[in-house]
């Protein structure tokens, strides 16, 4: 098979081709970069297994084995395994979900760009039948940005948007690293028609939480030239799959390379050898890749996706697609290392003193159990003895013997308790899942300032990574999402605005080309109620300047202060503008009022408010 590939750089406009050959290259490179990247990672893949181990609460019963072969006189010895690391974990994803997503209103702001090309083709009249709900039938600033937040809206509420998000924190809190791919998936919907109800399928971006122990990011992780040129990473993805589900879809999937669902090659799929269950390693490389070559000088391919199935017989390239967006968000706990993309999380460092503590615990409860049934000390030449088989140790037992019976003097095993104490301080201060934080009440003098300042405390850690997600992955995911979402509009989409209490009925053209996001979250702890005073404050402050300010010059612009209403009770009420009636009719004249016929307010002198129509 021979395809055509178009290069940047100073091969921008010429077009080279490659076959088998090269894709066995390819299939070469690929394979031999996921064994180095796993090579130089064993030690974190030791640290995160021994991590899963103790999240399950599974004993590490190593200490009784020798030679792969249990020990017979260690078999007493218990097994214990503390809840410290599932603890902290529930902790730490509960907090985090708190801090970034309120559970009433809304955690994030879109600002369009109102270009005159935008505002030129997008009408709002035609997008809303009506405005019996008072939705505004211009298009404006605000209108612009409502309709992209309930677009995004319309998508993550068809999948559980913040639950995927809580299996990406836990992947960070886990092994200090999380992957997540932006996906278009189908999903089916079953719509009434005149000819009854039939399925049809629908398309909406969805963000894909990764494993990152499947997952091979580049671990060089700045890649460029002294120039300052920068060649972008990759990331390998890999999984096992039955070899009957990829030949299936390539016989039905795209042999167009620059296709998204393309790119399939049926005839590498002949002669590859399953194991015996049928199934076969795939790595997906995504990224840039250089591919080189003997007889001329080696190819830059940027942004591609190249599929390579490993099985007995070698490796293969199955399928090939270029021009393909990024689709993977990948971001750390905390970055420790420049050179790698791994970073470290609360339950890595908490690995060994959960392994400490449990080796004291196990030491202290061995000791306990050898002071209650102590060995027994006797005579060997004793007749009794030597006919039952040593002393019984019981209750009421009765031994006759003219020897003796004495017991073992053994250590004192409190000391071992001792450190067992100070290893789960330690584990607290560690990963800051302290006592407050589990729900533990402190002691009953203690003031409720005092009491908020240490719960506090142990959060601030939460609070610095829960801000990093929303300022990085989450605003990229928004931005993603959007451009997904725009590609998944067939002809044209329906979808409700909460701010306006209807539905809208949308098409391509409607959507703006730019959009950027601000990312705010619910707000760390103690943070919204300090905002709201700073609110309060301000706004007293305002009214307080506002009659000065009329009394000085009559002819100044008012405060709008429905706008100030407005915002006040956006802040407190989902749907607020119930709240704001439409302008009652005027008794005495007999007709409502005309727009911009101002009336006093009441409290503040001169102060005027406009009352407008609709």
């Amino acid at each position: 098979m021979f395809r055509t590939v178009s290069t940047r750089g100073d091969m921008a406009d010429k077009k080279r081709r490659f076959d088998k050959r090269d894709f066995n290259q390819m299939a070469e490179v690929i394979t031999q970069d996921k064994r180095d990247r796993a090579g130089r990672r064993s030690d974190k893949e030791a640290i995160w297994k021994e991590i899963d181990r103790q999240i399950a609460m599974t004993p590490d019963c190593s200490f009784k084995m020798s030679g792969g072969r249990a020990i017979e006189s260690k078999a007493w010895w218990p097994e214990i395994e503390l809840p410290w690391q599932s603890q902290a974990l529930e902790v730490l994803n509960a907090d985090s979900r708190r801090m970034m997503f309120p559970d009433s209103g809304p955690w994030y702001q879109a600002s369009v760009f109102m270009t005159d090309e935008y505002l030129a083709r997008a009408d709002f009249r035609s997008i809303v039948a009506g405005d019996s709900n008072e939705v505004p039938s211009q298009l404006d600033q605000d209108n612009a940005n409502k309709l992209v937040e309930g677009f995004g809206r319309h998508f993550r509420k068809q999948y559980d948007f913040r639950g995927h998000w809580d299996e990406l924190n836990a992947e960070a809190f886990k092994y200090g690293t999380f992957a997540g791919r932006a996906r278009l998936v189908e999903k089916k919907a079953f719509i009434d028609t005149a000819k009854g109800v039939v399925p049809e399928n629908h398309k909406i971006p969805m963000l894909v939480p990764k494993c990152i122990k499947n997952l091979y990011p580049d671990d060089r992780k700045h890649r460029m030239l002294n120039e300052g040129i920068m060649v972008a990473g990759s990331v390998i993805d890999c999984w096992w799959q039955a070899l009957k589900d990829l030949e299936m879809a390539a016989r039905k999937g795209s042999q167009d390379p620059k296709n998204a669902l393309g790119g399939w090659m049926p005839s590498a799929l002949k002669g590859i050898e399953p194991d015996k269950n049928g199934q076969v390693e795939v790595l997906e490389y995504e990224g840039d890749i250089i591919l080189p070559r003997k007889t001329t000088r080696s190819m830059f391919l940027p942004n591609v996706v190249v599929t390579v199935i490993v099985s007995s017989g070698g490796a293969s390239v199955v399928r090939f697609r270029t021009g393909m967006r990024r689709s993977y968000i990948i971001h750390s706990y905390d970055s420790e290392d420049v050179t790698t993309p791994y970073g470290s999380g609360p339950l890595m460092k908490g690995r060994p003193i959960q392994k400490s503590a449990v080796h004291s615990l196990t030491l202290y409860q061995a000791a306990g159990e050898l002071d209650v049934e102590r060995p027994v000390i006797y005579s060997e030449d004793d007749p009794y003895f030597a006919s039952t088989g040593g002393p019984v140790i019981a209750p009421g037992e009765q031994w006759k013997t003219s020897q003796g019976v004495s017991t073992a003097q053994l250590g004192d095993g409190s000391s071992q308790f001792q450190s067992y104490l100070a290893f789960q301080q330690q584990y607290a201060d560690v990963t800051g899942v302290n006592a407050p934080r589990l729900g533990a009440q402190t002691v009953s003098h203690t003031t409720a300032f005092a009491k908020n300042a240490e719960m506090q405390r142990g959060q601030s850690r939460t609070v610095d990574y829960v801000r990093s997600v929303l300022q990085h992955p989450m605003e990229k995911w928004l931005h993603m999402e959007f451009e997904l979402g725009k590609a998944a509009i067939k002809d044209t989409l329906s979808f409700y605005i909460p701010a306006y209490q209807g539905a809208v009925t949308i098409d391509k053209d409607m959507l703006p080309d730019q959009v950027e996001f601000e990312v705010y979250g619910a707000g760390g702890p103690g943070e919204e109620s300090a905002k709201v005073q700073k609110q309060q404050a301000a706004l007293q402050s305002a009214l307080q300047l506002e009659e000065f300010k009329l009394q000085t010059n009559p002819e100044a612009t008012p405060l709008d202060i429905e706008a100030m209403q407005k915002q006040i009770l956006g802040e407190a009420f989902a749907e607020s503008d119930t709240f704001f009636a439409r302008p009652p009719e005027d008794v005495s004249m007999g007709v409502a009022a005309d727009p911009g016929v101002s009336s006093p307010i009441e409290g503040i002198p001169g102060a005027e408010l406009a009352i407008l129509e609709g």
